[in-house]
């Protein structure tokens, strides 16, 4: 009889260990790696937050030699060649937040041949250090397929490469595994139970908190500030938006506000602010969009918008985006398109250009005509979604 053709693709163990190990000295050159080994069980799933550019290296360095199936948002198999590459490394794609039975095929057949799988549950790489709300539909594939559950943890990570950074630095990477799950813990334990323990244990990763209690840990970089003011919505002393500047170590507002990173880690050199490190200015700026919610602020900006096709992108006649604290709204010459933010995860933001806003229907990608502004939709969804959550758990 012949054998039933697989949907998923196994890794091409030549390009996994050979290219991979050329890959993976090559990062060893730039931080100084460690890692916890454990015993692990094939038929997983390893949860990893997504800290930097580099998660593809750093967490399946975390398991070497065991080979894992990543899977990787659709959005890089767009590009032709890109896809059959990550198709040969035996990548699952995946449309980003919103249910894929193609994708869930694949996965539940990986693990019936005891083929581990590695994802991102947060659906994409955030700004800052913390991790964000997880795309909800995890617990069901679990609960259904009961595999071990792993959470591979990082410290580092995001502090070697933050999204908005222009340069890598040099520092220490540490990853350690936790075993949430067995197969026989799934089966006694409901599905939102699942959910709020695997976010839980996620949220324990806040790189600038832990470089605030680990000050022996440095980071070097002429050029660590270089980006920064992409990644922050308001200077912290006048609070006016899309004011700061950067250069090599140095952050500053036309206002006179001025920090000075030291040259090995992310705290600031004695200032008359109070800020002792990036945890503190972060933390500044979530009161700041706190401020905005009780404002009940309204952002409204010019805009070009198109939709995410299977290869091309489909343009709109929509010339404006506004967003309230309860959806956002395409405004364009031939009507307009509102959209509850309850039903929408989050955003997707590319400092400084634009931002993604995944529907169940479609990815829109929202092009601001002042880039700078992307980071304050961001914010502002991120907070709401936040603190909602917060709220019904209180409850």
């Amino acid at each position: 009889m012949k054998e039933k053709a697989r949907l998923s693709r196994k890794p091409n163990r030549f390009l996994w260990y050979v290219p991979g190990n050329i890959v993976r000295l090559w990062y060893k050159t730039k931080v100084k790696f460690r890692r916890e080994k454990v015993e692990l069980n094939d038929r997983a799933i390893f949860l990893c937050p997504h800290r930097n550019y580099f998660d593809c290296i750093i967490y399946p360095m975390a398991i070497y030699p065991k080979w894992v199936h990543i899977v990787s948002t659709s959005y890089w198999y767009r590009n032709k060649r890109l896809g059959k590459f990550l198709d040969t490394l035996g990548c699952i794609k995946k449309d980003q937040f919103k249910s894929d039975l193609i994708s869930i095929r694949q996965m539940s057949e990986c693990l019936s041949l005891n083929e581990p799988i590695m994802m991102f549950p947060e659906g994409q790489m955030g700004a800052d250090s913390r991790t964000q709300n997880l795309v909800p539909g995890l617990e069901k594939f679990i609960k259904k397929y009961e595999p071990h559950v792993y959470v591979i943890h990082s410290r580092g990570a995001y502090a070697v490469r933050p999204k908005w950074a222009k340069n890598m630095r040099k520092g220490h990477v540490y990853t350690y595994i936790t075993h949430l799950y067995s197969p026989d813990d799934i089966k006694k334990t409901d599905k939102d139970t699942i959910l709020k323990t695997i976010s839980d244990e996620m949220k324990k990763d806040d790189d600038l908190l832990w470089l605030k209690e680990h000050k022996e840990e440095k980071y070097v970089s002429r050029r660590k500030a270089e980006g920064l003011e992409k990644a922050l919505v308001y200077c912290p002393v006048c609070h006016t938006e899309k004011a700061l500047h950067t250069e090599k170590n140095h952050l500053s507002c036309e206002c006179g506000f001025h920090l000075e990173f030291e040259k090995t880690s992310y705290r600031f050199l004695p200032n008359e602010y109070g800020f002792e490190d990036l945890y503190d200015l972060f933390n500044l700026e979530y009161n700041l969009i706190a401020q905005d919610i009780k404002n009940n602020i309204v952002l409204e900006d010019e805009c070009n918008i198109v939709e995410y096709g299977p290869e091309n992108d489909i343009p709109h006649n929509y010339t404006k985006v506004r967003m309230t604290l309860e959806k956002i709204t395409f405004i364009g010459p031939d009507g307009s398109l509102d959209l509850d933010l309850d039903k929408i995860i989050s955003f997707i933001v590319t400092l400084g250009v634009a931002f993604e806003v995944p529907t169940s229907d479609g990815t829109y990608r929202v092009k601001l005509k002042d880039g700078k502004r992307a980071i304050h939709y961001w914010y502002l969804l991120k907070y709401l979604k936040e603190n909602s959550h917060e709220s019904t758990d209180q409850q």
